[in-house]
């Protein structure tokens, strides 16, 4: 592949978790390179990933074997333990978390538990 053609290629990213149409679209709309496919069972995730560049959602091991080009995984949660198998380790793949997305969130239902208690209604 030339550099004019490396420069025109689309960079493909496959989701295969619930993720809203709007957030989607607004991914697409950060650049015209960036191609979405959306799948909604494994069955479709085996066969869409082999000529991602990105997936984002869950991967495991056959996942991760069917991957060509496969460069980063951007998991939606925090801990990445799961997805610590010795291929994906061992590869140039970049393997980023959520971590902190559910900071917010998580100290706002500990104040509402807190004053559910001082004012006693449990």
């Amino acid at each position: 592949m030339t550099a004019g053609s490396q420069a025109n290629k689309k960079i493909k990213i496959l989701v295969n978790r619930r993720l809203r149409k709007d957030l989607i679209q607004r991914i697409k709309n950060i650049s015209d390179k960036i191609e979405i496919v959306k799948v909604d069972s494994r069955e479709e995730a085996l066969k869409a990933i082999r000529d991602v560049d990105i997936l984002f959602g869950k991967i495991d091991r056959e996942l991760f074997l069917a991957a060509k080009n496969l460069k980063w995984v951007q998991v939606s949660s925090a801990g990445v333990d799961a997805y610590l198998f010795p291929e994906l380790v061992g590869s140039q793949v970049l393997l980023t978390n959520a971590s902190g997305i559910h900071r917010t969130p998580i100290s706002e239902m500990i104040m509402l538990m807190a004053l559910a208690l001082a004012k006693k209604l449990h």
